[in-house]
């Protein structure tokens, strides 16, 4: 257009007119192009968030998916320890109960044997007290017997009791040891800790 308004065959109004134009259609070209790149920046852009964006989403669901199997695995191993504890627990109350239960029975029968020997003390005391001289003696003598008896109850008495409180010691440890045992700190569904769900067992009698 610039040659064509050199050459001087052409208005050189309509020349100039077009080459205005032509100038507004370049510079409406460079626009569009700067436009356009500035659209795939940014939809550029938008797609790599959206693709941090489902990312972050798949590592979230993972990590929560891995969370609660871990609070599964914890609750499980809490109801498990518990659960071993309470058999336990429970056996060595029944151990306890048939033991005590059985020194119970032995005392009774030893109480027995104490009184019927006791009577036939009294009994041959009193044959010996109408046929014989020497009553003195024969009573001292009798006397030392009975008192040997008392002494031998008391002692048996004393060794029952003895072993009664050597069971609730033994059974005391070993709820103790398996109470320190079980793992600590785990959440429970509850939001109990280990510590709280502790069972508490009464072993009194």
């Amino acid at each position: 257009m610039h040659q064509a308004l050199a050459s001087g065959q052409y208005n050189d109004r309509e020349v100039r007119t077009a080459i205005a134009h032509a100038r507004r259609m370049v510079e409406c070209s460079r626009i569009k192009v700067r436009n356009l790149r500035e659209e795939e920046m940014l939809k550029s852009r938008n797609d790599r968030d959206h693709r941090n964006g489902e990312q972050k989403k798949r590592s979230e669901v993972k990590r929560r998916v891995r969370k609660k199997e871990q609070d599964m695995k914890v609750k499980m191993a809490l109801e498990e320890n518990q659960r071993v504890l309470k058999e336990k627990t429970q056996k060595q109350i029944l151990m306890q109960k048939r033991r005590m239960h059985r020194n119970t029975e032995r005392g009774k029968i030893t109480e027995a044997h104490m009184k019927y020997l006791e009577d036939q003390l009294k009994e041959n005391q009193n044959e010996h007290a109408q046929q014989y001289d020497g009553v003195s003696l024969e009573l001292s003598y009798s006397a030392s017997q009975m008192s040997d008896l008392k002494m031998m109850e008391q002692q048996i008495q004393q060794e029952a009791e003895l072993e009664v409180e050597l069971e609730y010691a033994a059974i005391e440890a070993s709820v103790s040891s398996a109470l320190s045992s079980a793992p600590l700190g785990a959440p429970s569904p509850g939001g109990e800790s280990v510590g709280a769900q502790s069972a508490s067992v009464d072993i009194s009698v």
